[in-house]
């Protein structure tokens, strides 16, 4: 696997964010098993210590997705990032939350679809800023959408099926956070992995029944 060059470094946060996502569904002993696997042992000494920089690189993330997929298989792998993905959304929340405003009176008392709508266009602006995915949003009557043309979990790899798991655990938790538990199917479209010109996400405006 050769990753796009050159690779983005990532704010030390996010670093931190993948990391404490994955120990939280696969535990330090899991996380230390793909990190070393993935090449990547260095951030294990500094995730330890509170306040150490993670210079996390884009390409680490495409690394540590693909060695997920080595050690637990496509499906467990995908299935693990879906779960990461959906931890990650917490930390990340409590991280950024002055930039999201997710937490002002005034975001929480519009209505659920006014809420959703904007919080993903606040996201979406996040991580374009920070994690550099060239994300568009759009939307029709039955979805909206996130069309990223720089995914960081793809890369230049080439496989036979989407590979944004994490992404897509990220929108699904926001959905449920944003509607108090309600499920919302996020589906990745269309994949760069699989030879796209970008990472495309539907959404669905209505929630699971």
């Amino acid at each position: 696997m050769i990753p796009e060059s050159p690779s983005p470094l990532y704010p030390d946060q996010v670093g931190r964010i993948v990391l404490q996502g994955m120990t939280e569904v696969i535990g330090t002993a899991g996380v230390n098993a793909v990190l070393n696997m993935a090449g990547l042992s260095s951030f294990i000494d500094k995730f330890a210590e509170a306040d150490a920089p993670i210079p996390m690189l884009q390409s680490d993330l495409q690394y540590i997705q693909h060695t997920l997929d080595e050690l637990y298989g496509p499906r467990g792998g995908r299935g693990l990032a879906l779960q990461i993905g959906r931890a990650c959304f917490y930390y990340g929340l409590k991280q950024y939350e002055d930039r999201l405003g997710f937490s002002d009176s005034a975001f929480r008392l519009l209505a659920q679809h006014k809420r959703i709508q904007i919080g993903l266009e606040r996201a979406a602006k996040l991580m374009n800023e920070v994690c550099f995915m060239d994300i568009e949003q759009s939307e029709d009557d039955r979805f909206y959408y996130w069309r990223a043309r720089n995914s960081s979990q793809t890369g230049s790899r080439r496989l036979g099926g989407p590979t944004c798991s994490m992404m897509v655990g990220l929108l699904q938790e926001f959905l449920a956070w944003s509607s108090s538990g309600k499920y919302y199917f996020v589906n990745e479209v269309e994949c760069r992995a699989t030879g796209a010109l970008a990472c495309l996400f539907s959404i669905d405006k209505k929630p699971l029944d």
